[in-house]
């Protein structure tokens, strides 16, 4: 028998090399030579979570624990490793759902970059960025303009390198798209595969995109809070709504028990103040009518001179 370690699956994703065990579908697969920035390793045994504690977050300086019963738990080491432990029964799909969703988005945060619970497809060089709340279709937007012939960057996690605060960048996402199983048929991303849903009646339909997606990082163009319903239009937000806008649709929001330092805390509002400083969020309102969704294209073009 030989003695050999089997190597770990490579991929590519928001501008990481990711070396995992547990197989990754989602992302895309990497052929080069540098090593790996972070590792996910899928640990033996299950985790026999308690289902009456409920979703479990515990924080800590270098290691932060998530655990979902019924899913699994998920331990981030520093910035580089992840450890997954299923729970009996959990099939990969189901196991990855929270790992590249909120474990994911922690540990981009972790890394330096502003994370935004959003969408964001390209328009020319320049990301449109969409956030709002949930519903107010994101996904469902972002996916009808993929169909059009716009570059999607990333859906649901969007983040964003602040390290040079006068050039901010959108590093792209891996290739996959949340689409409401209502979208018309004229907007349903057709250079994609379906994959498994996670869990039996899953609203959405996960759709991994063969075309329209590229690691291209691009400079934020428009931050659009999105609103429903009436004539589409562009109107422009006040400073000071716009910076709470940017804070609000934090991904890390969604964590409000994890502790802040007083670094992290100034890092982040300097960051969000950069990001609205140009008066870069507006609201984009949409009509109800997903056909329209044409109008808005135009609108936003025209918003950013393109």
């Amino acid at each position: 028998m030989s003695d050999q370690v089997t190597p770990l699956a490579r991929y590519f994703a928001y501008g990481m090399v990711v070396a995992s065990e547990l197989p990754m579908p989602e992302f895309e697969i990497y052929t080069g030579e540098n090593s790996a920035d972070l590792t996910i390793s899928v640990l033996e045994g299950f985790a026999s979570l308690d289902a009456e504690a409920g979703t479990q977050f515990t924080f800590g300086e270098d290691v932060q624990h998530l655990a979902w019963p019924t899913v699994g738990a998920f331990t981030i080491y520093g910035v580089n490793r992840i450890d997954v432990m299923r729970e009996a029964g959990v099939e990969d799909s189901l196991l990855r759902l929270p790992l590249i969703g909120p474990v994911l988005a922690l540990l981009l945060h972790l890394r330096g970059l502003v994370v935004l619970h959003a969408s964001a497809v390209g328009f020319g060089d320049q990301a449109v960025v969409f956030m709002g709340d949930k519903g107010a279709g994101k996904s469902t937007t972002a996916a009808a303009l993929v169909a059009m012939g716009h570059r999607l960057i990333a859906d649901d996690i969007v983040a964003i390198d602040v390290s040079h605060p006068q050039s901010p960048v959108v590093v792209p996402g891996f290739p996959q798209m949340k689409v409401d199983r209502a979208l018309p048929a004229s907007f349903r991303v057709q250079n994609s595969v379906a994959l498994e849903d996670p869990v039996p009646d899953f609203p959405k339909q996960l759709r991994r995109l063969t075309a329209g997606f590229s690691n291209e990082t691009a400079h934020p163009g428009r931050f659009f809070v999105l609103d429903r319903g009436g004539e589409p239009a562009v109107a422009p937000m006040a400073p000071a709504d716009a910076l709470k806008s940017l804070m609000r649709f934090s991904y890390m929001s969604r964590f409000p028990t994890r502790p802040r330092g007083p670094a992290e805390a100034t890092r982040q509002l300097k960051a969000f103040a950069g990001l609205s400083s140009s008066g870069s969020v507006r609201r984009l309102r949409l009509a109800d009518d997903l056909e329209r969704i044409r109008e808005a294209s135009a609108i936003i073009r025209s918003d950013l001179l393109l």
